[in-house]
């Protein structure tokens, strides 16, 4: 599933503030999974559906959410990918109104269109050869395995932030060669960013958004360090790869670098962390997958 917003002229339903049949609310997603599931499966039978937004209270005060059309089947995702000048990502791809400023740490190359989306595309594309892949693979099994050993004599964790939080975040550094003394604070940085909207997490920020800027801002301070020790020298991460690759008499600046790292911390670290949460929760409800 994702969401766009369309240059549409079509008047969208008024707004229902809190509802819970509302995927881009977090009350939608917080209903038991049956409810959600049969939601999901209501929106499948249909090619576009606009929800309207709504604005967040106390802390998120200054966040709002203009609505958004929720597009759940692949021939229209398909139509909206192709369609930028309809569709476009150049101003951001998330449902929050965020501030402008917000562009310059978190708009990496799925918040662009063509042609600068297709630039930054062949140069990113010269990190990931079969060779770097198969490394990838390589570093995913060892990280894996320390991660297990360093947990299996508790008797006890905390699956999501000892296992799942920590694998995809310790890939993507050692990915990016980030130095290992570094990876808690890079765990750190991205949770602030990663809570914005988790009640339980946003008290401890005070002013949300500068928070969440500050991060970037750190974030991109830690690559920009990173990437000038990788300037002429030789090795296998992608950092260096991608900081000494020319494609066509272009190279990637600094701050396309660093948005590039804040994606992965952030973007490939949520999502992976939460499908390997979900995943333990599958296979605790369900005994025979277990055993396989």
């Amino acid at each position: 599933m994702t969401v766009a917003t369309p240059g549409s002229t079509a008047k969208p339903p008024p707004a229902t503030e809190g509802d819970p049949r509302n995927p881009i609310h977090n009350v939608f997603w917080r209903r038991h999974r049956s409810e959600v599931e049969e939601d999901l499966s209501r929106l499948r039978s249909e090619p576009l559906t606009f929800f309207p937004g709504f604005q967040f209270v106390d802390e998120l005060a200054g966040i709002k959410t203009p609505g958004a059309w929720v597009v759940p089947r692949h021939a229209p995702i398909l139509e909206v990918s192709r369609k930028p000048q309809i569709y476009s990502s150049a101003q951001g791809v998330t449902i929050n109104d965020f501030p402008p400023e917000f562009n310059e740490y978190f708009n990496s190359i799925i918040a662009m269109d063509d042609p600068r989306h297709a630039r930054l595309r062949r140069l990113v594309s010269a990190g990931f050869t079969p060779r770097m892949l198969a490394r990838l693979e390589d570093s995913v099994r060892d990280q894996a395995s320390m991660i297990v050993d360093e947990v299996c004599e508790r008797g006890e964790c905390d699956f999501v932030t000892d296992v799942a939080a920590r694998l995809p975040l310790r890939i993507v550094c050692d990915l990016m060669g980030i130095p290992a003394s570094e990876h808690d604070f890079v765990f750190d940085q991205s949770n602030i960013i990663l809570g914005a909207a988790d009640e339980e997490y946003v008290p401890e920020f005070g002013d949300l958004i500068t928070a969440i800027l500050t991060a970037g801002e750190s974030l991109s301070r830690l690559m920009d360090d990173v990437a000038e020790s990788k300037v002429g020298v030789e090795s296998e991460d992608l950092t260096s790869i991608l900081v000494n690759a020319e494609v066509d008499g272009e190279r990637l600046t600094r701050a396309e670098l660093a948005s590039f790292f804040i994606l992965l911390v952030v973007a490939g670290n949520e999502t992976t962390r939460n499908a390997i949460s979900w995943g333990l929760v599958y296979l605790t409800d369900n005994d025979d997958q277990r055993r396989i």
